[in-house]
């Protein structure tokens, strides 16, 4: 799930820039950062799997948990909801 996150981070700041100024286009800081948020989800991700698999339980659930805050920050921040 992770390296697909890593591959997908940039689609939507893509998609952005190709729309016009006018109907919510360009590439905007909470886009940037939403991008960021959108790495560091998916590193943490990769985290949570190899912690898990070498039986570190709590480091597994806090990357998790952690991937999960950033991934739906993320989410919010490249959808430019107005935050």
């Amino acid at each position: 799930m992770g390296t697909v996150g890593l591959v997908a981070t940039p689609i939507p700041l893509i998609v952005a820039y190709k729309r016009p100024p006018e109907f919510g286009g360009g590439i905007t800081l909470l886009r940037g950062v939403g991008a960021l948020l959108s790495a560091i989800a998916a590193i943490l991700w990769i985290t949570g799997g190899i912690t898990c698999w070498r039986g570190r339980w709590l480091f597994t659930c806090l990357a998790v948990a952690g991937a999960i805050l950033a991934g739906v920050g993320a989410n919010c921040l490249l959808a430019d909801m107005g935050l």
